[in-house]
Parts: C-alpha cells; structure tokens; sequence
C-alpha cells in the first residue's frame, strides 16, 4: 500500500448552534413558573433555569453550573 493511496479523515460536519430566542425563553420560564404552583417575586429565577434547560438540551453547548465545575 502507498502513502498516497491512504484515505484521509473527512471532518464531521459541526452542529450549529442556536440560541434561545428570548420568547423560547420566556414561554419555558411559564412552564417552569406554573410547575412551582405561580409564586409571586421569583421571576428572574424562572427566567434562569429556563434558559438553562433550553441551552442544555443542546448537548454541544451545557450551560457550566456550580455543581459542574
């Protein structure tokens, strides 16, 4: 076998990456928000682990959290 005749490695096409839109967002943070029983002043947490969720569903992009440090 020559050194010409070797196959070479094609890359593997990269996955883009998207972001979650803020209505993405916004529409998990109600789901999350109606899960916890409507409570009153914790919107900004809501609003976090919602677009947490969303950007761990896309395995190439986790979110670093303090646990996985």
């Amino acid at each position: 076998m020559s050194r010409h005749s070797r196959e070479i490695p094609v890359p593997k096409r990269r996955r883009r990456v998207t972001q979650p839109t803020e209505k993405d967002i916004e529409n998990r943070a109600y789901e999350i928000w109606e899960r916890s029983g409507r409570p009153e002043g914790r919107e900004d947490e809501f609003w976090q682990l919602a677009e947490q969720e969303l950007r761990n569903e896309d395995k190439s992009s986790p979110v670093r959290t303090p646990d996985t440090l």
